[in-house]
């Protein structure tokens, strides 16, 4: 498979796909639990910046446990295929991104990746209801709000760890096929 070939499978299968039904998925649970409400406090007990580590981490471990799942049974019954040169090699904005979490044990990745992601998407999103809403939202802008970013934040993560798990899984077949 050649790199720009991949990397429209990548679009397709790993940044579209997981953005439309993470926005159908969160949109629809943010709708579940704010709708009833008359307001939702940034920094309440049961606000936004709670709602929003929760659920950037747990995204993150959803979405990385299925995947490495599907990744790596795919590559075992040999139905993807090798990933290009330049990408094994860590080039490209995502390859190069999943390269600095060590993929090998797909559980520690994830947790890793879901640490990182908290780390660095919740306080963007966190400064973003803030500018637009203030320390206080209606219900809509807390259910726009998370219909907004949860795709985002899935577009970013699956293509990571679409590649980190296939290059994980294909290491781990050649080591047990290489004889001590």
């Amino acid at each position: 498979m050649s790199s720009a070939s991949f990397s429209a499978h990548l679009r397709k299968e790993h940044m579209i796909k997981p953005a439309i039904i993470n926005a159908i998925i969160n949109g629809g649970i943010a709708y579940a639990v704010f709708s009833s409400k008359e307001v939702i406090g940034l920094f309440a007990l049961h606000g936004m910046v709670l709602d929003t580590l929760l659920t950037v981490f747990l995204l993150t471990q959803i979405s990385t446990w299925i995947l490495f799942a599907q990744i790596r049974s795919k590559v075992m019954k040999g139905k993807l295929d090798v990933l290009p040169d330049p990408i094994r090699r860590g080039q490209g904005f995502f390859a190069g991104i999943g390269q600095i979490i060590p993929a090998s044990n797909g559980f520690v990745y994830s947790i890793a990746l879901g640490a990182v992601a908290t780390l660095i998407v919740a306080p963007m999103v966190f400064a973003g209801f803030y500018l637009i809403c203030g320390e206080t939202l209606i219900p809509m802008q807390a259910i726009i709000g998370k219909a907004i970013y949860t795709p985002i934040l899935a577009a970013i993560i699956s293509p990571i760890t679409a590649i980190r798990a296939q290059i994980a899984t294909e290491d781990r077949m050649n080591e047990a096929l290489i004889p001590n």
